[in-house]
């Protein structure tokens, strides 16, 4: 195997390698979104739930303090989904900005012409 051609295919390789890491970075934040969607699913339904308990008589106290606690965890979850989905936003953007700049230099370096 030719020095052109051995560092071609290590350039193909770390670069399938930075790929690979941010396809996993990707699910992960896919997973995130999704956890998220769910979760304003539920706190949409905890709403109607709390709208429907506001407009009863107000002899039912217990149930309007038991739906506030439901929507106050609700929130909690949704707050915890979004931060960990923002930092792994932030990541991915990093690792990808790393990627392209390794793969540009890999290639302007690369006299064999990988293109």
């Amino acid at each position: 195997m030719s020095d052109a051609a051995a560092s071609q295919s290590a350039v193909i390789i770390r670069l399938t390698t930075e790929v690979s890491g941010m396809r996993t970075d990707m699910q992960a934040l896919v997973q995130g979104l999704t956890l998220m969607v769910e979760t304003q699913a539920t706190q949409s339904e905890m709403l109607q739930q709390l709208l429907e308990a506001a407009s009863q008589d107000g002899s039912d106290e217990n149930s309007m303090e038991a739906l506030m606690r439901k929507l106050t965890a609700a929130l909690d979850r949704m707050t915890a989904v979004q931060i960990g989905t923002q930092r792994e936003m932030a990541r991915l953007g990093k690792r990808m900005a790393g990627a392209i700049i390794r793969g540009a230099g890999s290639v302007e370096g690369n006299e064999g012409g990988l293109v």
